[in-house]
């Protein structure tokens, strides 16, 4: 089984180690065993985990929000196209007058951190690379 450490996973993510452990912390992220040397590692799972923990946090959604949408079986849907929404509408506050957000641009998202698949994504394909 591959594990990281602490360190390595940071490194991997680009989040520092007191974020990882603030994860750790509030339930977010456990790490799935210890070391010999009572060190924290992290598994693949968990290396997955994180990465959809890092793609909703660049969504703007909160870690409340992130933690119900990992720990229950909920459609990740309504939640991103509400925030997407909420996004969008912030772009144009101020804009009297103005024509609805482009919904295309609206639902962008960026994959960055732990993912391979850098680049536009739509609500949908975002909800469907979060699935386990």
């Amino acid at each position: 089984m591959d594990s990281f450490r602490i360190t390595e996973l940071g490194r991997r993510f680009g989040l520092s180690r007191s974020t990882l452990l603030y994860y750790d912390r509030i339930g977010l992220l456990c790490p799935s065993g210890r070391s010999e040397a009572d060190y924290r590692l992290y598994s693949q799972a968990d290396c997955d985990r994180l990465a959809r923990i890092c793609a909703f946090r660049e969504a703007g959604i909160s870690l409340e929000e992130i933690a119900r949408l990992l720990d229950a079986d909920t459609p990740h849907g309504p939640i991103l196209e509400r925030r997407l929404h909420e996004l969008g509408q912030a772009g144009h506050a101020g804009t009297e007058g103005a024509a609805a957000p482009d919904r295309r641009h609206a639902t962008n998202v960026c994959f960055r951190a732990g993912s391979d698949r850098a680049g536009p994504r739509t609500v949908a394909g975002f909800a469907t690379r979060l699935r386990p």
